[in-house]
């Protein structure tokens, strides 16, 4: 090593042609680092969550937490299983422990084991095996808001609908969550009356409602050289098609329709919550992106492709931006280099007390060159600008 030192210290061009090497490398790997708030996080935790319809706390427990819990038993490395049991929903949050080394295959041996798992009841749908992650980050949100209040809720919704393809096509966004998107139904509200006046039971209109809103493949039919696919499409699709639904009929023509016993409306989801934007009903998308992502630019591409969107027939409602996380990422990224730039004179000063002016400059010189490193080591290890990194950084000029 001592010789390696001297030998550098002779040959001044290419130490020096080594040292514009780091910085232009470490320049390119400054300008291709991902910003965002908060690296990514592993938390050794795993969520299955089982939707159950009209399953209450105990029953969610007892036919779905506890036919699990039986099946996760048999997989190393877990440390602890919580059950959270609601009315219509099971979740379950399984640790790992600290000292299992691969968690990739710990997070497949639990879903392979809730996989197994075959007396769950024939109503439930199939568990959704997630581990918890923070590879997406929140990034914006966006409002549908009236332009005047006399906006019905439909158009908000329609607008939105219409645009949530809108946003996956940005390269970069992970997720859209909808917060005051409520699912389209069709609400039948049946006369008493008319059921006795055409001897109709209440069961048979169900029945007549089940039979005929169906969508499902028929398998294949060949003819000859040709072969067709064939597929019932029957659901309903407008409010029109349910009137008109026979319930029966005799030989001289005379039918009954389901329009003749109900009133059909064509409408949405009863609200839990509802969302408001400045005072006025709203309907609200989150906007996650990537890991890969840049959440700055990200964020300013999604600024810039909105400011000239619209749907043609839609001039009544408003489209606005608000919470972009962006705004707190420049802030704080911003607010650590100004420490850092702070503590670098101040550094300065107090090494040109001590030790005087040339060897003060000498290590003041090469600190930027160790970052440069620093830089290149972060682009090819993918770590994030972040106010992790960053303050270590930090820490490490002190």
């Amino acid at each position: 090593m001592p010789r390696l030192i001297h030998y550098l210290m002779r040959q001044k061009l290419i130490v020096s042609l080594l040292v514009i090497l780091v910085f232009l490398g470490g320049f390119i790997s400054l300008t291709h680092t991902n910003r965002e708030t908060i690296p990514e996080v592993a938390l050794d935790m795993v969520s299955i969550t089982t939707i159950y319809p009209g399953a209450s706390p105990s029953d969610a427990e007892e036919l779905i937490s506890i036919p699990i819990e039986k099946k996760l038993r048999k997989v190393n490395g877990i440390d602890k299983v919580r059950a959270y049991n609601v009315e219509n929903v099971s979740v379950m949050v399984v640790y790992i422990e600290d000292s299992v080394r691969d968690k990739r295959k710990a997070v497949q041996d639990i879903k392979d084991a809730v996989e197994q798992v075959d007396n769950l009841p024939s109503k439930a749908q199939k568990p959704l095996v997630k581990e918890i992650t923070t590879d997406t980050t929140e990034l914006i949100s966006v409002a549908f808001t009236g332009k005047t209040a006399d906006v019905p809720y439909s158009r908000l919704r329609e607008f939105a609908n219409k645009s949530e393809d809108f946003f996956y096509d940005i390269d970069g966004v992970a997720e859209v969550e909808k917060f005051g998107y409520y699912d389209r139904e069709y609400l039948v509200e049946v006369d008493p009356d008319k059921l006795d006046q055409y001897r109709i039971g209440m069961n048979t209109l169900i029945q007549t409602l089940q039979m005929r809103n169906i969508d499902f493949p028929g398998g294949a039919l060949r003819a000859g050289q040709k072969e067709f696919v064939l597929r019932t499409k029957g659901q309903f699709r407008n409010a029109d098609e349910i009137r008109n639904t026979v319930i029966m009929g005799n030989d001289t023509g005379n039918v009954t329709r389901i329009g003749d016993l109900a009133k059909v409306t064509d409408t949405y989801e009863e609200a839990d919550t509802y969302r408001r934007f400045n005072g006025k009903p709203a309907v609200v998308f989150k906007l996650w992106k990537k890991k890969t992502a840049d959440q700055i630019e990200l964020s300013s591409r999604v600024t810039k492709a909105l400011s000239g969107y619209s749907v043609a027939g839609y001039d009544d409602v408003d489209v606005t931006l608000f919470s972009s996380q962006s705004e707190t990422t420049d802030r704080r990224i911003k607010s650590v280099l100004h420490e850092a730039v702070v503590g670098f004179i101040v550094l300065g000063i107090f090494m040109l007390l001590l030790i005087g002016r040339h060897m003060s400059a000498l290590v003041l010189a090469g600190i930027p060159v160790s970052f440069m490193v620093t830089f290149i080591a972060m682009q090819y290890l993918g770590i994030t600008f972040n106010i992790i990194s960053l303050f270590g950084m930090i820490m490490v000029m002190g």
